[in-house]
């Protein structure tokens, strides 16, 4: 990939072997012809796991989620949209899990209709899979995320009945941000 801008030629790769697929693609499909790419790629990134996206029933049809530590702007073309995260830390094998459960909820608090509870029932239960240190891992990570996710993993974890990581994870925000934060997702 030519070094003057290598973000466009990268975009540019993905529509490329995106195109190739026919059809009604799934996201194993996508995921399949994708991942190569951004093992190449100069920058680290991951695909974020649309297998639990779908579990998650979020109605995301031909919308692919990356994250990556480089700011891009998303790709939309006429058979699906790319959403790229900026990612605030290193990419290692051993932190993508932690790193894709808090994309998940950064892509639940920018949906609409936040008090969809399958979908909130299935975050919480992703969450609940990992174990107390993951949990704190978790929490550690989220703190170089937005405010609205650290918010959103507090009240999921209030919800669980982890009072002392949810307190640790709403320590981090202010008065104010904590108030707003507290009336829209209380019901979670």
């Amino acid at each position: 990939m030519p070094a003057s801008n290598p973000g466009i030629a990268f975009k540019k790769e993905l529509v490329r072997v995106l195109n190739r697929l026919e059809g009604d693609w799934s996201y194993r499909e996508a995921a399949a012809v994708i991942k190569p790419v951004l093992a190449g790629y100069i920058t680290p990134s991951y695909l974020i796991d649309m297998s639990i996206m779908e579990d998650l029933f979020f109605e995301e049809h031909r919308h692919i989620y990356i994250s990556i530590q480089q700011k891009l702007s998303p790709l939309e073309t006429m058979d699906y949209r790319i959403h790229f995260f900026t990612q605030p830390h290193s990419i290692s094998d051993d932190l993508i899990p932690y790193l894709q459960v808090l994309d998940m909820i950064l892509i639940f608090q920018r949906r609409e209709e936040l008090q969809h509870s399958s979908v909130t029932k299935r975050l919480e239960l992703v969450i609940s899979r990992l174990t107390y240190d993951e949990q704190k891992l978790t929490i550690r990570l989220a703190r170089k995320y937005p405010v609205a996710v650290r918010a959103c993993l507090g009240f999921f974890l209030a919800g669980m009945n982890q009072v002392l990581l949810s307190s640790k994870t709403l320590q981090t925000l202010s008065p104010a941000t904590l108030s707003r934060y507290k009336k829209e997702y209380s019901r979670l």
